[in-house]
């Protein structure tokens, strides 16, 4: 029996003081590496980063830091680079930063990863990831590797566990990625069923070189009505929960067929 969850939210409670006081002992080098983590308070998000170690953001004003005394200024490097990202590294002391995030904290979820086999489905990460620190990939929008990765949304952003039994109905652009062991299906509308059938039954070989200029006006159609996405466990998702301003989707063409199977 398949089962459906009702799902709540809670504003960020601040962090203690000591995530900013408390500066990390370990090295970003050697064979014990040490990797910067992140913590989020009202309206900023602490970096708190080891020596030799580097950190990866698309992040507004630094407000304040905490490094040891006989830490020569600077005390951290900044690196604008063509990605977007400005590298953040340390040197010889470990050093804390406060910086302001270009959105709410409340549209910041802060992802923990340790697996370099299946990983993370992420989705437009150039658009959502705004910080991350240690060994990760998200290449092809495929999250792998060890580290923190700080993602932000429209609205706030929560993560669902599901497990093998359970699923639930999710716009496309609510979901900012999932596990790997995740599945998406496309999920038809019931008014858009008559035209399904029709696409379902004829296919290529009835609409020939329409095909493709129908699947496109049948998106332009959808837009307006919505298709979802049947998401099934096991696994975790992550979704945003504001909405857009003028919420217009573009569907593929592999998830138009496979909201008419």
């Amino acid at each position: 029996m398949i089962a459906r969850r009702w799902i709540s939210t809670t504003r960020i409670t601040p962090v203690n003081l000591s995530a900013f006081t408390n500066r990390k002992t370990g090295t970003g080098s050697g064979p014990f590496v040490e990797f910067p983590d992140f913590h989020l308070s009202q309206d900023s998000l602490i970096l708190r980063m080891p020596s030799f170690s580097t950190v990866y953001g698309k992040l507004d004003q630094i407000k304040m830091f905490n490094a040891p005394p006989e830490t020569l200024p600077p005390a951290v490097e900044l690196v604008k680079l063509k990605t977007g990202f400005t590298r953040i590294s340390t040197s010889d002391y470990p050093v804390n930063l406060v910086c302001d995030t270009i959105v709410p904290t409340n549209n910041v979820k802060l992802l923990e990863i340790d697996e370099y086999e299946k990983g993370w489905r992420l989705y437009n990460p150039e658009t959502h990831v705004i910080c991350y620190s240690g060994d990760v990939s998200f290449a092809s929008g495929r999250l792998i590797g060890r580290g923190v990765v700080a993602l932000m949304g429209q609205g706030p952003v929560f993560d669902l566990s599901l497990t093998a039994q359970e699923e639930i109905l999710l716009t496309p652009e609510s979901i900012l990625g999932h596990e790997q062991s995740v599945q998406l299906h496309p999920q038809k509308l019931n008014s858009f069923v008559t035209v399904s059938e029709v696409i379902k039954q004829h296919g290529n070989s009835f609409l020939g070189r329409y095909y493709d200029k129908i699947l496109g006006l049948l998106s332009n159609v959808i837009s307006k009505e919505k298709v979802f996405y049947k998401v099934k466990g096991p696994g975790k998702v992550l979704i945003q929960t504001g909405l857009l301003t003028k919420p217009i989707y573009h569907y593929s063409k592999d998830m138009l067929i496979g909201s008419m199977k």
